[in-house]
């Protein structure tokens, strides 16, 4: 687990924030272009971009938009918006997600529009997509963990504590929702908690990101 002189500096803080979604690609994107493929789907850009390929994967959507009628172009748009949200082009993101919202895309859409919100330093219209995505489905945790941190920045602790104890609670593990706890807890003073937190987090993650920020096994 991660001990106070680690989360306690600033600038690590924000590193950790902003690696949790680079983690989270490098634990499960090219488990689930697996298991998409198994399932049927045509995953010939995530494909490409599981294995490296960021030109031919992106190419790869451009021609599926291209040939897409009006129902499958939005979901087109809706994957293509997150996999920019991961690879942090939020501005192309949004464009993406914003247009797959005019086609009437509803599905996961307002979930990822509002990360890119967050991302860009939109909280308002960060916290009203999140919204939206919560009211469509009470069990988008991902949508929920988002929204988390949106309350988290604009300081509505209990509204933050509120959604990450829903998601750790219902029994389906997000490690993300301990990670933004933990934060939470250490914005409030709670050192206990938020190293509880940490520990629920699996090695593998805490190893790849005090790895990451060169973080001596000793105090990570």
């Amino acid at each position: 687990a991660f001990g106070k002189p680690l989360i306690a500096n600033q600038v690590v803080r924000h590193k950790l924030v902003e690696m949790r979604r680079q983690v989270e690609v490098a634990r499960t994107y090219t488990r689930d272009v697996a298991a998409r493929h198994v399932a049927g789907d045509d995953v010939i850009a995530e494909a490409c971009l599981a294995k490296g390929d960021l030109t031919g994967g992106l190419d790869q959507f451009e021609r599926a938009l291209a040939a897409a009628e009006p129902l499958a172009k939005r979901e087109v748009l809706t994957w293509y918006g997150e996999v920019l949200l991961w690879l942090g082009d939020y501005k192309g993101a949004l464009a993406k997600l914003d247009e797959a919202v005019e086609l009437g895309a509803k599905t996961f859409v307002y979930g990822w529009r509002g990360a890119a919100h967050l991302k860009s330093g939109a909280v308002a219209k960060a916290l009203a997509d999140l919204d939206r995505a919560v009211a469509l489905d009470a069990k988008d945790f991902e949508a929920r963990v988002w929204r988390g941190e949106a309350y988290r920045r604009l300081g509505r602790s209990a509204e933050s504590f509120k959604d990450l104890d829903h998601i750790i609670e219902s029994g389906s593990y997000n490690f993300w929702a301990y990670f933004n706890r933990a934060l939470l807890r250490h914005t409030l003073g709670d050192a206990s908690g938020m190293k509880s937190d940490f520990a629920a987090i699996p090695g593998d993650v805490t190893a790849f990101i005090a790895g990451r920020l060169k973080i001596p096994k000793d105090r990570a």
